[in-house]
């Protein structure tokens, strides 16, 4: 059984007065804001493209007779930030993107881990998507080229996951690649005499998600979703608080994968010698 889910590392030097190398030279500075000019209108004319295919299947479903609710969608895209400022890009991390945690944003990566039921971390990896939806897939491909890698021939069967990766597209993977995915569509579905929320009762309509759904509502699965909350929920509270990983001493996405790797596999090694101690 394996569990996944998410935090947010903070990127950078714990010497963060101290100038980086690559920024020392006028030179290389150019170069980095160039880079990031050219990021921030590479992802401004993404979000106009994807506009515009939204606005051309309203239109061709409007065509066709399909009559869909709401209303088209606008000429200008949303900002990407939530506060409906110009986007920015950091000249000193390229790759950290703003990512929301417990206290607020830090500019950092999003951490994955898949846990077994023993607490033991088999899949790891950081990512720059800020949103988890889209994340489920690529930690568990992940974790089975790692076991790979280890000779441990991976055998995922149930995959337990928050609320923030529910989607359609998530759930029919999962079926194509035999997972059994239980996942909330709501981050607090035991609530009674709560209307779930919009998100919810759209994606209950669809197909992969119907047939999650009633496996959600099995008293089988309800038993294994509180299996979360002792898998993996006290694993990111160990790194975090006993093994202080809340900010990375190196800077780019290779060098932080790098040391997340390292805390993983200390964490492991540490759970190891326990267990042969007590045993």
């Amino acid at each position: 059984m394996a569990s996944d889910n998410r935090t947010a590392i903070a990127a950078g030097s714990h010497s963060s007065a101290q100038t980086p190398r690559t920024l020392a030279r006028r030179a290389e500075r150019r170069e980095r804001l160039a880079a990031a000019r050219d990021r921030l209108a590479a992802e401004d004319q993404a979000r106009r493209d994807a506009q515009r295919a939204r606005q051309d299947a309203r239109d061709a479903a409007a065509a066709a007779g399909v009559r869909r609710g709401g209303r088209r969608p606008a000429d200008e895209p949303p900002r990407a930030n939530r506060n409906n400022t110009e986007p920015r890009a950091n000249i000193t991390g390229p790759d950290v993107r703003v990512m929301r945690n417990q206290n607020g944003y830090v500019a950092g990566y999003n951490g994955q881990l898949v846990v077994t039921a023993g607490q033991v971390i088999v899949g790891a990896m950081l990512s720059r998507h800020p949103v988890d939806r889209t994340l489920l897939h690529p930690p568990l491909d992940r974790c089975r080229d790692q076991l790979a890698a280890a000779g441990i021939r991976p055998r995922l069967r149930t995959v337990l996951a928050d609320a923030g990766y529910a989607s359609e597209e998530s759930f029919a993977r999962a079926d194509a690649d035999g997972l059994r995915l239980l996942a909330p569509l709501a981050k607090d579905p035991g609530r009674r005499h709560v209307r779930a929320p919009q998100r919810a009762r759209q994606l209950d309509r669809r197909p992969a998600t119907a047939r999650a759904g009633r496996r959600l509502r099995h008293p089988r699965g309800q038993e294994d979703c509180k299996l979360r909350a002792r898998t993996v929920e006290p694993v990111f509270g160990q790194l975090k608080t006993c093994q202080k990983v809340t900010m990375m001493s190196r800077r780019g996405l290779a060098a932080c994968e790098n040391e997340w790797l390292l805390a993983c596999a200390a964490r492991n090694l540490r759970k190891l010698h326990r267990h042969r101690t007590e045993s």
